[in-house]
């Protein structure tokens, strides 16, 4: 500490003409503390650079040794250049116990000086801080600048060098500064996030440690204070006999300062206590706002009578200012946060580790909500369904689902085992599950997929049966209705029926069943061209599970031409269809013919109808083992019908996207509808005059049919 004796007397001594104003040689361009704090920043060339050297706002000390008088300087370029952060309210800027008379013979401007007047601080011995001067009214930034400036040139031609000066009015360190040390006044400057040693207890400390650091380089060889934290140091302090020094230091009597977040907090709530209303509401409404944000730019320009372009700068502005502010804590913050949380942890636990680094206060909750804002965004996890992730997690994450997609198969899925393999390391496996949440990926069994779709369900449940299984024990393993495994299962390449009534993986079944007209022509064509009816009867019944009957239902079709016990393949061109007249219920007024056929509820379920009559089919343009899209002309709506000829099929052609036409046309189960042949490829839809109804046990749709085949002829 300095005599303030001396001081006062130095003070007494000065000459207004060794006094400048600010802007002026030789009177600092910036306060000591904003020069530690931006050391590091550039200097704008509208300042001028008479000295190579001379680059950042660090290198200005020596500005007026190599800048003869007078200079041309804009001052608000320095306003500028520190976008308008303020040191901390308690920085002491005249030290207590100094007498304040020489303050009204500073070159200060007169309006500065009026306004200290009027708030009385020209009187008086207490110590003024710059808490005691943002606080007045009309005492802003710039004013701050000049006045720390003018008053900073008179303390040191009292102290007559710096060393004092940094012990007294820079004590609080506000971690700021980014130098190490200043060999040439042997003053150490404050690290980030550190605690500055004063007291007995901290030269004990550093005694001590320092014979460590000796002991570790001498006996250990280190070149570096990294060196020697590599060393054991509790070891060596045992071997060296000085272990107890540490035993009996104290760690909360060497803290000189509050906790590092509440610096935070309080230098946040200074910069909140000198900005405008327009600055204030940028940062609690846009930028901080409390839960969602809601306000936009927009909203703000028009709420204060601003352009959306200047609320932007201003937004950017307040941002540089917060970041200079609490940067650096901020980071020290973040970093052991992330540290405990680790890489995967979940909404929750990120929200409670903030609310713990950055406690609640009874005071300034408003700067308490900016600084855990702060530090959120610092930390930088990224949430999904309440997983989050750091940005090394988020790597993984992606690979994970990259490498999914990559393995998926034809129903979507890929093996755990080959996912797993993206990991870093095994210590990963114990976040793997919120892995695969946050990535989107689901579990089916032992599988993955990026999207849990009806084939991939379908083929989960498959491997997880691991053996052929029906269409029911398919649905009930993979909870599906039986429709939606029906509509599938053909679709997947990599499954193939076992049987009539299994399906498995291909990779299982050896003689893949592809339905008995399929399992005939595979045996005409081994056998050259035909083969025997007996040797179908024996064998597709014995490995197929199909029944004799159904088999010789298929011989018969048109697709087959069965001679003395021998089957082969018909020729399409010898086919014989009926005349139009023998199957044709009847013709409209316009000569168009027409065929009816009776509405029953699986069609309203997706269900085709069978039996279609080939001759109208080939009328309609379609060829035999062919299909076509057949255009509904009424009732209007766009509709199209699927046409299917196959020779193979004991049931005719059949008739399919019946639901949506019948509905609109309102049919009902039970109704006849007539099916109006008008060209190729094009059809009407009408419901008959006659409507069926089922009255008792035995009136059938069947039987109905029977009853009326002298009025209409059925298929």
């Amino acid at each position: 500490m300095y005599d303030l004796r001396v001081v006062n007397s130095h003070y007494a001594c000065l000459k207004t003409a060794q006094l400048a104003p600010w802007g002026s040689a030789p009177t600092p361009l910036l306060p000591l503390w904003y020069r530690w704090k931006f050391s590091r920043r550039p200097l704008p060339r509208s300042v001028g650079h008479p000295g190579s050297h001379i680059l950042t706002i660090g290198d200005i000390d020596g500005y007026w040794d190599h800048m003869q008088p007078p200079a041309c300087l804009n001052l608000r370029t320095f306003v500028d250049l520190v976008d308008g952060s303020l040191p901390p309210s308690n920085l002491v800027i005249v030290p207590p116990g100094t007498g304040r008379e020489f303050l009204v013979n500073l070159p200060c401007k007169t309006c500065s000086l009026n306004t200290l007047h009027a708030a009385g601080l020209l009187e008086g011995r207490a110590g003024i801080e710059v808490g005691d001067l943002i606080r007045l009214k009309h005492f802003g930034i710039v004013s701050l600048l000049e006045f720390m400036c003018v008053v900073e040139r008179p303390l040191w031609i009292a102290l007559g060098h710096r060393t004092e000066l940094v012990e007294n009015q820079y004590q609080l360190n506000d971690g700021s500064s980014r130098k190490t040390a200043c060999t040439e006044h042997n003053v150490h400057y404050p690290h980030v996030g550190s605690i500055r040693p004063q007291g007995h207890l901290w030269a004990e400390l550093a005694d001590s440690l320092a014979i460590l650091i000796m002991a570790a380089s001498e006996f250990y060889g280190a070149r570096t204070i990294g060196d020697a934290l590599s060393v054991d140091l509790a070891r060596l302090a045992r071997m060296l006999g000085i272990e107890g020094n540490f035993d009996d230091l104290q760690i909360d009597r060497l803290a000189t300062e509050s906790r590092m977040s509440d610096r935070v907090v309080e230098r946040i709530g200074s910069l909140l206590a000198t900005k405008s209303a327009v600055d204030t509401a940028i940062t609690l409404q846009y930028l901080h706002p409390v839960g969602e944000r809601h306000v936009t730019l927009r909203m703000l320009a028009s709420e204060f009578q601003l352009s959306t372009e200047r609320i932007r700068q201003r937004k950017i502005k307040i941002e540089r200012q917060l970041d200079n502010e609490v940067e650096s804590e901020i980071e020290t913050i973040a970093a052991i946060v992330a540290e405990r949380l680790g890489p995967i942890t979940t909404a929750e636990q990120l929200q409670q580790a903030i609310d713990a680094a950055v406690p609640d206060t009874p005071h300034q909750p408003e700067a308490i909500r900016v600084a855990r804002n702060m530090l959120k965004s610092r930390l930088a996890y990224s949430c999904e369904d309440s997983i989050c992730l750091n940005a090394e997690a988020s790597r993984v994450a992606h690979d994970l689902k990259a490498n999914a997609t990559r393995l998926a198969d034809d129903a979507g899925l890929v093996a755990m085992d080959g996912v797993v393999q993206v990991l870093p390391s095994k210590e990963w496996r114990n976040g793997f599950p919120k892995l695969l949440v946050w990535a989107g990926l689901k579990r089916l069994g032992n599988h993955l997929t990026v999207r849990a779709t009806i084939k991939a369900r379908i083929k989960a449940a498959l491997i997880s049966i691991g053996r052929p299984a029906t269409k029911s024990e398919i649905a009930n393993e993979a909870n599906l209705n039986l429709p939606q495994v029906e509509g599938q299962l053909r679709r997947l390449q990599s499954v193939c029926r076992a049987d009539k009534t299994r399906w498995g993986l291909r990779e299982w079944i050896d003689d893949e069943y592809e339905g008995i007209a399929a399992e005939i022509i595979r045996r005409i064509r081994e056998d050259g061209g035909e083969t025997a009816v007996a040797r179908l009867i024996d064998e597709l019944p014995r490995r197929f599970g199909v029944s004799e009957s159904s088999v010789r239902a298929y011989l018969g079709t048109a697709q087959f031409c069965v001679r003395n016990g021998g089957v082969s393949m018909a020729d399409e061109s010898s086919i014989s269809l009926r005349d139009i007249r023998d199957v044709v219920d009847g013709w409209t007024a316009a000569g168009s013919p027409y065929w009816s056929f009776l509405v029953r509820e699986k069609y309203f379920n997706g269900y085709s109808l069978i039996g279609f009559p080939a001759e109208l089919a080939k009328s309609l343009g379609c060829a035999p083992n062919g299909s076509t899209q057949v255009n509904v002309t009424n009732p209007k709506g766009g509709f199209r019908l699927s046409l299917h000829w196959r020779l193979s099929s004991p049931t005719g052609c059949t008739l399919g996207y019946l639901a949506e036409p019948l509905r609109d046309l309102g049919a009902e189960s039970g109704d006849l509808v007539q099916f109006i042949v008008n060209g190729p490829m094009t059809c009407e839809l009408h419901i008959a005059e006659t409507t069926i109804q089922a009255t008792s046990v035995d009136s059938t749709p069947e039987r109905i049919l029977e009853q009326l085949k002298d009025r209409w002829r059925f298929p």
